[in-house]
């Protein structure tokens, strides 16, 4: 009877560990197929009108980030008409959030975002008078085995990933809010939510959040004219 009993708790532990942690399995599913541009499994695992209404929500802080990987990537500002359009009706019409959040749009954002993050650092390194022959002079952290046996594996972008979540929490038993902060703005953060439909964990909320004490977003062009 005994072994029943722990067998039986074992098994709901184990059930529970499951459900906790499937939306989080799921939110990494996401990231990755970004990386990868599979736009099928992105189509299943997010709820692309939602996110789109619950970005608009964070007016400026949403289309700023977005408008910064733009601007890396060369393209025009959208006309003043469109931007009026946006400022006037948030939640109604976004050019930038309605074409680049979609299935499509998502992975080309992150290609942007790469190159964004590449020249921020030129610029920043240039800024600080950084040589390159004091950078190569800088002696590299010793690596075990083990770490050059987890490389090539997702085991350090996960715990890259892992280090940047501020707060996850269930508000409902079918309804998970996580914070993530921005690896390169400091004082941004990415507000996700993911709800549980029918089986399947998707992505329908996402926020930028930039905190009050925090850095304000800048551009590229900004941070150049600055250095």
């Amino acid at each position: 009877m005994l072994r029943k009993l722990v067998l039986v708790v074992l098994l709901l532990l184990l059930g529970l560990a499951t459900y906790a942690t499937a939306p989080l399995v799921a939110a990494w599913q996401i990231r990755e197929a970004i990386v990868a541009g599979d736009t099928v499994r992105l189509r299943e695992k997010v709820d692309w009108p939602a996110v789109r209404r619950s970005m608009k929500s964070s007016v400026g802080d949403a289309r700023q980030a977005i408008a910064e990987l733009t601007e890396a990537a060369g393209l025009p500002r959208p006309g003043l008409w469109q931007r009026l359009k946006a400022a006037a009706v948030p939640f109604v019409a976004d050019p930038l959030i309605d074409r680049y959040v979609t299935a499509e749009g998502a992975p080309q954002l992150y290609a942007w975002r790469q190159v964004w993050k590449q020249r921020m650092a030129a610029v920043r390194q240039a800024a600080r008078g950084t040589s390159d022959l004091l950078a190569a002079s800088v002696t590299p952290e010793p690596r075990n085995a083990l770490h050059v046996w987890l490389q090539d594996t997702p085991v350090p972008r996960v715990l890259a990933a892992g280090r940047r979540v501020e707060r996850w929490a269930f508000v409902s038993p079918f309804r998970l809010e996580i914070e993530i902060a921005d690896r390169v703005v400091p004082g941004r953060s990415w507000h996700a939510e993911m709800q549980l439909q029918g089986l399947t964990w998707r992505l329908t909320g996402l926020k930028v959040v930039t905190s009050p004490g925090g850095a304000p977003s800048r551009s590229l062009r900004a941070v150049s004219a600055r250095g």
